[in-house]
């Protein structure tokens, strides 16, 4: 038998790299839910509440099923008509749904000598205190690729779970998905993707006819 070939050098060192940021973010993060809180619950909500719909409302349209999203929100038989996998949705879930979504690339490490947080500590901490004031709003947050839209009071803990339990690779941009048409849609990024990735993103986007914000 062929001896196993030994990982290269860059390789491991890669690794061990990445389990240190892991570790660094998963040590940070707690401290970050909590400055979230705080900072939620110091802002005054300015949303204007929507009106709830009952069990009985009508049916509004159909939208794309969302990787994380529960298998059972899937409406099979339309799905069986199609190449995709559908989710029946009422008006009022689509009108109550923001996708947050904060940029964990390797760019967003950086932390100036004057900060105490990196990039990506901020955006975390945004990302947080922005989901909290939603929920709290009667809004259900989610993030793109990662967790579907939930409005469960312990949004904030639910989010740091997602993250720290990603294993896919750290992009720059939400992966591509389809939003209902009344949907929100925050990024929060350095944008030091491509221009031409960008531009491709938010056409993506905006021809679904969902809203959105670059927060940079």
């Amino acid at each position: 038998m062929a001896p196993r070939p030994q990982p290269a050098l860059q390789e491991i060192e890669a690794v061990r790299r990445a389990d240190g940021e892991s570790r660094s973010l998963a040590a940070s993060l707690p401290r970050l839910v909590l400055e979230a809180r705080r900072i939620s619950a110091n802002v005054i909500h300015g949303l204007h509440g929507r009106r709830r719909a009952g069990t009985g409302e009508n049916f509004w349209q159909y939208r794309r099923f969302v990787s994380g999203e529960a298998s059972q929100n899937v409406d099979w038989r339309r799905s069986a008509r199609d190449d995709h996998l559908y989710v029946r949705e009422q008006e009022w879930e689509a009108a109550h749904t923001v996708w947050l979504w904060p940029d964990r690339s390797k760019s967003m490490a950086f932390a100036s000598k004057t900060a105490r947080d990196s990039k990506l500590e901020r955006a975390l901490v945004v990302t947080f205190a922005l989901a909290d004031l939603l929920v709290a709003g009667g809004e259900r947050v989610g993030i793109p690729g990662l967790m579907s839209p939930s409005s469960s009071s312990n949004i904030v803990d639910k989010m740091a779970q997602a993250i720290l339990h990603d294993t896919a690779t750290r992009s720059s941009l939400p992966p591509s998905f389809v939003p209902s048409a009344l949907a929100e849609v925050v990024v929060l990024s350095d944008f030091w993707s491509p221009l031409s990735d960008i531009r491709a993103m938010l056409g993506g986007l905006s021809s679904s006819g969902a809203h959105g914000t670059l927060l940079q």
